[in-house]
């Protein structure tokens, strides 16, 4: 069976695409795309993979600003979604909580302000998460600590002022986490002592005047952090120390 998609571009021109309801990925991004109808894809019952952004600059950019994705709870199969480089303002991730096996949610380069991650608590089987380049300026992580496959988690380049990372404590899998680019002024990083596979943490160009590394020494994964850009004097850097693979490199400008 086939469906039709309906979408209007930057000049208000509406056009029709047409598709098998069978099919598992789609790839909706040309450049000129300024809003469209998700309905049709109530009936995409093993779609796996709807992208409606690429997360490279080198590619086309939709210019999306609003979007129901209502119509993607009946897409139980659906593991990745790409919502980057857009000018989404605000987005309601509620119908993913019916979207089980989603492993990649890709909001990065839209505009932001503030996330709902509520629906994300039933999504155990997420693994990347990506929200930089936006204008966040508070997010709640606490619907991540079901999130135990989450490996790859980045907050570069918001307006972060503090941020509770406690909820990742019981993300195990975790392997990079960005928070690069925020106004940070301080930071616990004592939930990171149960990540024993962290392997990289950016906390550059933020506000930090000082930092305590001493849960990390338990990270025996860690490769690199980063902490340029910030205001940090005589930092402790003795806890990396049981951090076989650790690049002292990576800690340059403190």
């Amino acid at each position: 069976m086939s469906v039709q998609i309906t979408y209007k571009d930057i000049d208000g021109i509406e056009h029709k695409l047409e598709y098998e309801s069978g099919v598992t990925k789609l790839i909706l991004n040309n450049g000129r795309m300024a809003s469209i109808d998700l309905a049709p894809l109530s009936s995409f019952t093993d779609l796996q993979e709807l992208w409606l952004g690429h997360p490279f600059p080198n590619h086309l950019r939709n210019q999306l600003e609003d979007i129901d994705l209502s119509p993607l709870s009946s897409c139980a199969h659906l593991e990745t979604l790409m919502l980057c480089r857009n000018n989404f303002r605000k987005i309601d991730l509620n119908p993913l909580k019916d979207c089980p096996n989603l492993r990649i949610l890709d909001l990065q380069h839209n505009q932001l302000q503030s996330v709902d991650l509520s629906p994300l608590n039933s999504c155990t089987n997420l693994e990347m998460l990506f929200f930089h380049v936006d204008e966040l300026q508070q997010i709640d992580l606490n619907p991540l600590s079901s999130c135990v496959k989450l490996w790859d988690f980045s907050l570069m380049y918001n307006k972060l002022t503090s941020i509770d990372l406690s909820p990742l404590s019981s993300c195990t899998n975790m392997q990079r986490l960005g928070l690069s680019g925020n106004l940070l002024k301080n930071i616990d990083l004592s939930p990171m002592s149960s990540l024993k596979h962290l392997q990289q943490i950016e906390l550059a160009e933020n506000q930090l005047e000082s930092i305590d590394l001493s849960p990390l020494k338990h990270c025996n994964s860690l490769r690199r952090i980063g902490l340029f850009g910030n205001k940090l004097r005589n930092v402790d850097l003795s806890p990396l120390n049981s951090c076989l693979n650790f690049d002292f490199s990576s800690v340059e400008g403190i």
